[in-house]
C-alpha cells in the first residue's frame, strides 16, 4: 500500500461545504465540511483571502449570508449548485469589499423588494473594492438580483460588478442603482424581469452585451 505523504493535510483559507457536511466541522477540509454556506462564510469572514467551496446540491440557507471583504463564495458548477433562502423577508447576500461569489444558482422566493446580493444596511461599511458576481442564475420570482443603494456604503466607491449573469426572476427587478450607486454590467440577461435595470437618485451603470426579453 503506497501513502501519498502528506495526504489530507489542512490549508488553512480555504472552506468546504458538502450535502453530507455538519456545521460542527471545521470546514478546513473537505471530509470535514461544513454543512451551510453560511457557517462556512461565518469562519472564512475573519481570514481576508478565504475562500469557500460548495459542492454540488441544494442548499436552504438561513439569510442573510454576510460576507467579510475579501472572500470568494466558489460553486462547483452554475447547474449544479443551487442555493435557497429559508427567509422571504431578507436579502440572500450581504456583500462586502473585494467578494466575489460565481458557480451558483438561486431558487425559492423571496419578499418584492429584497434582493439577491445587496450591501448590508445594518452597519453601512466602509467599500473600497466592487462585489463581483459571476456566471450565476436567478430564478427567483420578484426578486432583486442585485441592489446597489449607495446609501448602504460609505466611500468613494459603492459599486459591484457582474459578468455572465442571467435573471428569470418574473415580475422582479434584474439590477437596481440607487443613491449615487454604481455598477458595471457585462453580460446581463434578464427574462420575463418588469424590469431589467433601473436606476434612480443618482444612481449610474456602464451597460456590455446585454440582453432582455419580457
Amino acid at each position: 500500500e503506497v501513502v501519498r505523504v502528506g495526504a489530507g493535510v489542512t490549508v488553512t483559507n480555504i472552506f468546504y461545504v458538502t450535502k453530507d457536511g455538519n456545521d460542527n466541522n471545521t470546514g478546513r477540509k473537505l471530509g470535514d465540511a461544513k454543512a451551510t454556506i453560511k457557517a462556512a462564510v461565518a469562519i472564512a469572514s475573519t481570514i481576508p483571502g478565504a475562500v469557500v467551496k460548495v459542492s454540488s446540491g441544494t442548499y436552504v440557507e438561513n439569510n442573510p449570508i454576510k460576507l467579510g471583504p475579501q472572500i470568494s463564495v466558489v460553486g462547483d458548477s452554475l447547474r449544479e449548485v443551487s442555493v435557497t433562502p429559508q427567509n422571504a423577508n431578507q436579502d440572500l447576500f450581504h456583500v462586502a469589499p473585494g467578494n466575489y461569489i460565481t458557480e451558483m444558482s438561486f431558487t425559492g422566493s423571496l419578499n418584492p423588494g429584497k434582493a439577491l446580493f445587496a450591501f448590508n444596511p445594518n452597519p453601512v461599511g466602509y467599500t473600497s473594492q466592487s462585489p463581483y458576481i459571476r456566471n450565476c442564475t436567478n430564478f427567483i420570482p420578484n426578486s432583486i438580483g442585485m441592489k446597489v443603494d449607495g446609501n448602504h456604503a460609505s466611500g468613494n466607491i459603492k459599486s459591484m460588478v457582474l459578468d455572465s449573469y442571467t435573471q428569470y426572476n418574473q415580475g422582479g427587478i434584474g439590477v437596481s442603482i440607487t443613491n449615487k450607486g454604481y455598477a458595471q454590467l457585462v453580460s446581463l440577461f434578464t427574462i420575463c424581469n418588469d424590469v431589467a435595470v433601473y436606476c434612480g437618485s443618482g444612481g449610474a451603470c456602464d451597460l456590455t452585451n446585454r440582453s432582455e426579453e419580457h
